[in-house]
Formats: C-alpha cells, sequence, structure tokens
C-alpha cells in the first residue's frame, strides 16, 4: 500500500462520527445522518415549510428541544410521519 494510502486510512480512523468503507483502491467515507435538525432541515425532512412546521410546534403536535436554535428529533419527526399517514380505502 502507498504512504498515501495508509495516512488516509489512519486519518479514516480517527473520525469518530464517519466509517470508512474500502473498495478496492478506494477509500469512500460514510457520514451518519444527524438525529438533530434545526428548523429549515427537519422543515425540508417533513416536506413542509418552516412556517407550518413552527406553527406544529406551537399547537404541540411536534416536540422540540429548546437550545439556541430549535431542535427536532429524527425520530420525533418519523412519529409524526406515521401518525399523519393517509390510509384511503379504495
Amino acid at each position: 500500500m502507498s504512504q498515501l494510502g495508509t495516512q488516509l486510512e489512519s486519518m479514516l480512523r480517527m473520525m469518530p462520527a464517519c466509517t470508512a468503507v474500502k473498495l478496492g483502491q478506494k477509500v469512500r467515507r460514510q457520514v451518519a445522518a444527524p438525529r438533530l435538525l434545526r428548523t429549515p432541515e427537519a422543515a425540508r425532512y417533513l416536506g413542509i415549510s418552516p412556517w407550518k412546521l413552527r406553527a406544529l410546534v406551537y399547537s404541540g403536535e411536534i416536540a422540540i428541544i429548546k437550545q439556541k436554535y430549535w431542535l427536532f428529533s429524527t425520530d420525533d419527526l418519523d412519529k409524526w410521519i406515521a401518525a399523519n399517514r393517509e390510509r384511503r380505502l379504495m
């Protein structure tokens, strides 16, 4: 293995939030998906506008984590999606 490949692998080992996948001679990083999203990202995740998301928070339908910014857990967002999924009978 070349010196550059060895250095690259050692750098990838030092990144705790990432995993390295070796494919032949290439090394590709896979970054873990974030578990907490800010308002614009959470709205995009749900496919709604940030204003609609804020209205859902104020109505108590979606929980937030109050920090400097509102943070939304992807687990809570997934639960909201499941609870609001339409089931149509034909």
